[in-house]
């Protein structure tokens, strides 16, 4: 039995002389929640990708595209105001 950062070392929690940590790294409904946000900001990435392909050939859309990019920089600019 050996103490690691004030926690006691079981021979069943050493493999091969190299503890292994058994604790849970981080909780299942965590890793679901990330899993899902993960998921989210990759499809919003692809729509967002297949705007700036098509507007490479929709003037319409690019005028567009270039307003919804102007009010960002704008908003992010005056934010504080």
């Amino acid at each position: 039995m050996v103490k690691l950062n004030n926690q006691v070392v079981t021979d069943d929690m050493m493999y091969e002389g190299v503890y292994i940590d058994t604790s849970p790294w981080v909780p299942t409904a965590e890793i679901d929640v990330w899993a899902e946000e993960y998921v989210t900001r990759m499809k919003e990435d692809a729509l967002w990708e297949n705007i700036r392909i098509a507007a490479k050939t929709n003037l319409t859309l690019q005028e567009a595209l270039d307003h919804v990019i102007m009010i960002y920089k704008l908003s992010k600019e005056y934010k504080d105001v």
